[in-house]
């Protein structure tokens, strides 16, 4: 298994995935929600470092910013 680090975003219009962001380092079973104007993303399992992206350890971080849309 391969972990990234981007954030994707689907356009229905055009049926592609487009990068939108990029997280700190690559994770999977990553959540994300959209609430009262407020971005969330939690992490899950991340990758082993910079130069190696296999599954490692699972932490548990919250990720939030402010959108405006």
């Amino acid at each position: 298994m391969i972990l990234v680090g981007e954030l994707f975003r689907f356009d229905l219009d055009s049926q592609k995935w487009h990068v939108i962001g990029k997280l700190p380092y690559r994770v999977k079973t990553t959540q994300a929600a959209y609430w009262k104007g407020w971005f969330y993303i939690t992490s899950g399992q991340r990758d082993k470092g910079p130069d190696n992206p296999q599954p490692r350890k699972v932490v548990a971080d919250l990720w939030r910013t402010k959108l405006s849309l």
